[in-house]
């Protein structure tokens, strides 16, 4: 039975790590970018919808508030899914960042040798 358990784990554990693997510093960027952009252009695209509804015209002010509604639910999803990307970043200690995948390692001016 401990054999079974044990590789119950050791599937858990590579699972864990391919999943770590695909969460880079620049799928949290793009989250991130999401998350403060999409509120914006759904206030845009709300406004318009209220603006037009106003003005009596009602099919398109409903496709814009129904398209607004997509878009808060899309918003909430990239929250969510931003917030369990930085806590799997968080939870495993033997990660190292991958600073290096993303950006190429420099050294101050003074510590250049040319």
């Amino acid at each position: 039975m401990t054999d079974l358990a044990q590789i119950a784990q050791n599937s858990l554990f590579d699972a864990y790590s391919q999943v770590l693997h695909v969460i880079t510093q620049k799928l949290i960027f793009r989250l991130l970018l999401l998350a403060v952009l999409l509120p914006v252009a759904l206030s845009v695209v709300l406004g318009t919808g209220h603006l037009l509804r106003s003005m009596d015209d009602l099919l398109w002010g409903n496709v814009l508030l129904r398209l607004a509604l997509l878009g808060g639910i899309a918003w909430l999803v990239t929250l969510v899914l931003l917030l369990f990307a930085l806590a799997a970043r968080a939870a495993c200690p033997s990660a190292r960042p991958d600073i290096e995948e993303d950006f190429p390692t420099t050294q101050p001016m003074d510590k250049r040798e040319d």
